[in-house]
C-alpha cells in the first residue's frame, strides 16, 4: 500500500512541481513585483519603522498587525528551515539554494499581494477578524466549489506540512540525540498542542508574539558562529552555489531539460515549503490582525518571507555548507547533516543545540498550522463547536502519528498539497490584482 501512494504521489508532483507549474509560481511573484516597480526592493525603511511601532504598542488583547504577522511566521518558520534545507541541499546540490533565493525574491510579493488581499476581503464577527485565501478566492473567482477545494487542501496540507512533517522531524532528531523513543516525543507534542490550540487563536498569537523574535535571534546567532569559524570557506560556498545553480548536470539539455534539473526544481518547491509564499495558507493568519491598511500588513508579509528564506534559511545553508558538513558523495539525511554543521563548533553540544533549536521551531508551526487547518474546517463547515472540536482533537492526535511515520513520504506528501493549494490561490491572486495594485498606490506612491 505504501509503495502505491509513493508512486501516486510522484506522479502528480511531477506535475505540480514541473516546469509548467515553476514558471507559474516565478511569473506571479515577477508580474506583482514589476506592477509595484520592485516593491520588496525599497519598502524596508516603512517595514522596520512600523514594525518596531507596533511591537511597542503590542497588547495582550488585541491581535495587531505584529501578532498577526508572529502568528503567519510561526506557521511559515518550522523544521523546513533546518532540515528541509539540509535535504534540499543533499538531494539537489548547492545551486538549490540559489533557487530558494529567487523563489524568494518573487515570492515576496506573492505573499505581500496575499496579506494586502486578506485584509480587503476580510471578514469580523463579535469582535474577531477572520479571512484568508478561501474568502479572496471566492470572491476573486465568484465560485465558492472552489474557495472549498483551496480549504480541503489547507486542511489536508495542515495535517501533513503543518503537522505530521514537523513532528516526524522533532521526533527523529530528540530520538538520534537523546535516544527517547518516538511515540513518547510525539505524545508531549500532541498534548502541548492541544493545551495550546483549544485556546484559540489569541493564545496562539501570544505564544508566537513571544516566542519566534526570541527564537530566531538566538538561531541567527549559532548560525553566525559557525559561518564565522569557518568564514575563510565563505566566498568559495557562494562560487559553489552558482555555479551548481546553472549546472546541466541533472538536466536532458535545453530550457525545459534545465527547468527539470533536481537543483532548480528542489531548490523552488524547498522554498515554497519553507516561506509558503504561493500557498496562501499564510494569509489566514494575516486576516486575524485588526490592521486597516491592507498594503500595510502586505508589506509585513514581505518581510515574512525575507525573515524566513534570506536570514533564516540562508544562515542554515551557509552554516551547513561552510562546515564541511554536507558533502556530495555522502548518504547523510538532513538531519545529521544539521548535527554535523552545529557540531563543527559548538562539539558534543552541537547535537543538543540542533535537537532543541528544531524542537523550539517545529512548535509555533503546529500551532499556525492549526489555526489554518481550524479555519479551513470554519470555511467548509460553518462555526459548528463539535466539527472544531473534531478537528482540533484529531490534529493534535496526528502528532503522534507523524512522530512515528517515515519522514521522506511526509515531505513528499507535503510538497504535493502545498502545490495544490497554489493552483486556486494563484488565479485568484492574478483575477484580483487589480485591487492589489490599488491598495498599493495608496500607501507607497
Amino acid at each position: 500500500m505504501g509503495n502505491v501512494i509513493e508512486r501516486v504521489n510522484s506522479t502528480v508532483n511531477s506535475f505540480l512541481w514541473g516546469p509548467l507549474m515553476l514558471i507559474v509560481f516565478i511569473g506571479c511573484g515577477a508580474y506583482f513585483s514589476l506592477k509595484t516597480s520592485f516593491l520588496q526592493l525599497r519598502c524596508f525603511p516603512f517595514i522596520f519603522k512600523n514594525l518596531f511601532s507596533d511591537i511597542k504598542q503590542n497588547s495582550k488583547k488585541e491581535i495587531n498587525s505584529f501578532k498577526a504577522l508572529a502568528t503567519a511566521l510561526s506557521g511559515t518558520m518550522g523544521v523546513g528551515n533546518i532540515i528541509g534545507v539540509t535535504a534540499a541541499i543533499i538531494s539537489g546540490g548547492p545551486g538549490a539554494v540559489f533557487w530558494m533565493w529567487a523563489s524568494a525574491f518573487f515570492g515576496m510579493m506573492t505573499k505581500y499581494a496575499e496579506a494586502t488581499l486578506a485584509i480587503v476581503t476580510r471578514r469580523s464577527k463579535n469582535g474577531e477578524n477572520y479571512g484568508g485565501a478561501m474568502y479572496y478566492i471566492e470572491d476573486g473567482t465568484g465560485s465558492r466549489f472552489v474557495a472549498v477545494l483551496f480549504s480541503v487542501f489547507c486542511l489536508l496540507a495542515s495535517y501533513g506540512v503543518g503537522n505530521m512533517a514537523q513532528s516526524n522531524a522533532a521526533a527523529s532528531i530528540m530520538n538520534d540525540v537523546f535516544k527517547i523513543p518516538k511515540p513518547l516525543i510525539g505524545t508531549a507534542v500532541c498534548i502541548i498542542t492541544a493545551v495550546v490550540i483549544f485556546g484559540g487563536i489569541k493564545r496562539i498569537s501570544l505564544i508566537s508574539s513571544a516566542v519566534i523574535p526570541a527564537l530566531s535571534a538566538v538561531y541567527i546567532l549559532m548560525s553566525l558562529t559557525v559561518i564565522i569559524a569557518n568564514i575563510s570557506s565563505v566566498p568559495k560556498v557562494f562560487s559553489c552555489i552558482l555555479s551548481d545553480a546553472f549546472s546541466f548536470r541533472a538536466a536532458k539539455g535545453g530550457a525545459l531539460g534545465f527547468l527539470m534539473s533536481k537543483s532548480v526544481r528542489i531548490g523552488l518547491a524547498r522554498g515554497v515549503f519553507t516561506n509558503e509564499a504561493g500557498m496562501g495558507s499564510a494569509s489566514i493568519a494575516h486576516a486575524s490582525g485588526n490592521e486597516s491598511s491592507p498594503a500595510k500588513q502586505g508589506a509585513f508579509g514581505i518581510f515574512e518571507v525575507f525573515l524566513d528564506t534570506f536570514v533564516i534559511t540562508t544562515l542554515t545553508a551557509l552554516a551547513a555548507l561552510c562546515s564541511g558538513a554536507f558533502s556530495q558523495s555522502s548518504s547523510a539525511s538532513g538531519t545529521e547533516v544539521a548535527i554535523k554543521t552545529f557540531s563543527s563548533v559548538f562539539g558534543k553540544s552541537g547535537e543538543i543545540i540542533t535537537a532543541v533549536s528544531l524542537l523550539l521551531f517545529a512548535l509555533p508551526s503546529i500551532f499556525g498550522w492549526a489555526y489554518y487547518g481550524e479555519q479551513s474546517v470554519i470555511y467548509i463547515f460553518g462555526k459548528k463547536t463539535g466539527v472544531r472540536f473534531l478537528f482540533k482533537l484529531s490534529f493534535s492526535l496526528a502528532a503522534v502519528l507523524g512522530a512515528v511515520i517515515g519522514s521522506s513520504l511526509v515531505f513528499e506528501i507535503s510538497d504535493t498539497f502545498n502545490g495544490l493549494m497554489s493552483i486556486p490561490n494563484i488565479v485568484a491572486l492574478l483575477i484580483l490584482s487589480p485591487q492589489v495594485i490599488s491598495e498599493t498606490n495608496k500607501l507607497f506612491k
